[in-house]
């Protein structure tokens, strides 16, 4: 269910005046990395202290407020056009947009705030984040504003690797998607001649894109996703359907053991 994860960023957000983003809170991380990953049972057999870190103005996070608010604005679309709840939408698209003015607002990365979460999910900027969540919101309002946001911080590099640290990629088939800018289409393009082979990226004997040894198959499931969405795009659909295709085909099994 799409609802019971966005129901739970619901309740880890606590918005405050909205004329004020000073006031807000957003809970980023509950548990102790080091404590949770010593304990190898069942969640409901984890007797030990479960400590909640917080980002608040003082102690910014807006890499993991846009990626909430991006989170909300797509939540907003399901629930509007899919789901038809129009209430549930109302209240992401409120949401969003005040996370949005709160991340603006109050810049940094969460992982220096939350310290507790950098020696697992350390960030390494807030460009990307920042871009990300303007074009979701962008895309929902139609406002200038989140699109000029997004410029400001969108990336032309080829993509290391989508993950929950990097969303460049995904910012690049989402302007294009949005603007029908030409322009981007080159970006776009620059991270998949990356990616695919005669590229930076290595391949497995059997033919998968191995960007690294944690989660390898993370990194070559979420470029698959970015290249189909780039394909639906009209960007060389054949041969991006074809290599996704293969990596997801690969993570399924088709590689053998």
């Amino acid at each position: 269910s799409v609802k019971w994860p966005l129901d739970y960023l619901l309740k880890c957000y606590i918005p405050g005046d909205k004329a004020d983003p000073d006031d807000d809170v957003l809970y980023a991380q509950v548990g102790d990395g080091g404590a949770d990953h010593g304990s190898w049972g069942r969640p409901e057999e984890m007797t030990m202290a479960r400590p909640a870190y917080k980002l608040t103005a003082s102690k910014p996070g807006s890499d993991l407020a846009m990626e909430q608010a991006a989170a909300f604005a797509a939540g907003y679309l399901v629930f509007k056009d899919i789901c038809n709840d129009a209430s549930y939408a109302d209240t992401l698209l409120d949401n969003a947009k005040q996370l949005w003015e709160f991340a603006i607002a109050h810049q940094g990365k969460y992982s220096s705030s939350v310290t507790a979460a950098s020696g697992y999910y350390q960030s390494f900027n807030v460009t990307d984040e920042n871009c990300w969540g303007s074009l979701w919101l962008y895309k929902v309002t139609g406002e200038q504003k989140y699109l000029d946001e997004a410029k400001k911080w969108y990336d032309p590099a080829p993509d290391w690797g989508m993950s929950w640290d990097d969303v460049i990629i995904g910012n690049q088939v989402l302007m294009y998607n949005l603007t029908g800018d030409s322009q981007y289409i080159a970006n776009i393009e620059g991270t998949f001649n990356d990616w695919m082979p005669g590229g930076s990226v290595p391949y497995t004997p059997k033919g998968l894109a191995y960007r690294l040894q944690w989660g390898s198959l993370r990194y070559a499931s979420n470029m698959a996703a970015a290249a189909l969405l780039a394909a639906e795009s009209g960007v060389h659909p054949d041969e991006y359907r074809k290599w996704a295709q293969c990596q997801i085909q690969y993570a399924l099994g088709d590689g053998g053991r």
